[in-house]
Formats: structure tokens, sequence, C-alpha cells
């Protein structure tokens, strides 16, 4: 729980799957035991660091930027930036008023 909100550890090593393996399981998507890597029908997605840390986190980031990021679904809410893939529930999240957005980035 120290590491919670830090992201895919970069010291583990790269998660392979393939459609095959997802076939087997009859499953759409599946997981490290860490639950920071994912795979399905998008391809592969790590978890980010969202902590406030200066160097690896979203420290330079202005609430409206995390806001517009979690509305629009576009990295640093910006457009034709790269997409924020699943697993990250934005369009969910997206929905939230702006007080419930202001109080996550409080968080």
């Amino acid at each position: 729980m120290t590491r919670q909100l830090s992201g895919h550890p970069n010291r583990l090593p790269h998660p392979t799957w393939k459609t095959s393996d997802m076939q087997q399981r009859n499953t759409i998507a599946l997981t490290n035991s860490y639950l920071t890597a994912w795979a399905g029908p998008w391809g592969v997605s790590f978890a980010t660091n969202i902590t406030p840390d200066m160097e690896t986190g979203i420290a330079e980031w202005e609430e409206s930027t995390f806001h517009q990021a979690l509305r629009t679904g576009e990295h640093q809410g910006q457009p034709n930036a790269r997409a924020i893939l699943l697993p990250m529930p934005w369009p969910t999240i997206g929905l939230a008023t702006d007080k419930d957005l202001k109080s996550i980035w409080a968080s």
C-alpha cells in the first residue's frame, strides 16, 4: 500500500499475453497480480503514476488538466493527445460532478 497509485513498477518484467491466452480462458481481458498491467482487445496498457510526485507523478498538472483528462479520455485533456486506455474507467469518472472531481483531485 505504500506504493498505492504509483503505477506499474518499472522493475517488474514486462507481462506478455497472446490472443490465444484470452481465448483459452474465455475472457476479454487479463491482468497481472498487481493489477497494474492489463491486456485486452485494445492491446496492453499499464497503470501510470497518479501520485503528486514531482518527478514521476502528475504534480505538474493543474486541477483543470486532471478534470479535462477524465472528461475527454485524452492524456492531459489535450486534443490529439494519446488516449487514456482501459481499464482506466475515465468514461464513468468523467460523468462525475465538478465537486466530485475536485474531491478526487484533493485526495
